[in-house]
């Protein structure tokens, strides 16, 4: 034998509804709570400037962004003075080469000098 249920169909919120609380009677939806909440959001840019003189420190760099699920883009600085004097500009004076960074911030270095 089959109970009745005391709420109608059309009362019962839908699959794609927001949960809602019903604490100290009211009713409160809990959607936009969460949509208010400030999330980081990591996506960006990787640059990193790159040279022979540091190949193998290059390289290894660039394999620990890649092994991260990362894609840098790779700027030359070798035969390019230009390049260099913006490298030392962004990372306050740093001309050890690889230079990382993400978006406008300087993430790091490894040793070696350019």
């Amino acid at each position: 034998m089959a109970t009745r249920m005391s709420q109608s169909a059309s009362s019962l919120p839908s699959k794609n509804s927001p949960p809602t609380s019903k604490m100290h009677g009211s009713s409160h939806n809990l959607g936009s709570a969460v949509a208010k909440k400030k999330t980081k959001d990591y996506t960006g840019r990787i640059y990193i400037f790159t040279g022979k003189v540091a190949k193998e420190q290059c390289n290894e760099a660039k394999q620990l962004i890649k092994d991260a699920g990362g894609d840098a883009s790779e700027i030359k600085v070798d035969t390019k003075k230009y390049l260099v004097d913006i490298m030392v500009k962004l990372s306050n004076g740093r001309t050890d080469i690889p230079q990382i960074f993400f978006n406008d911030t300087h993430i790091g270095v490894r040793m070696s000098s350019c």
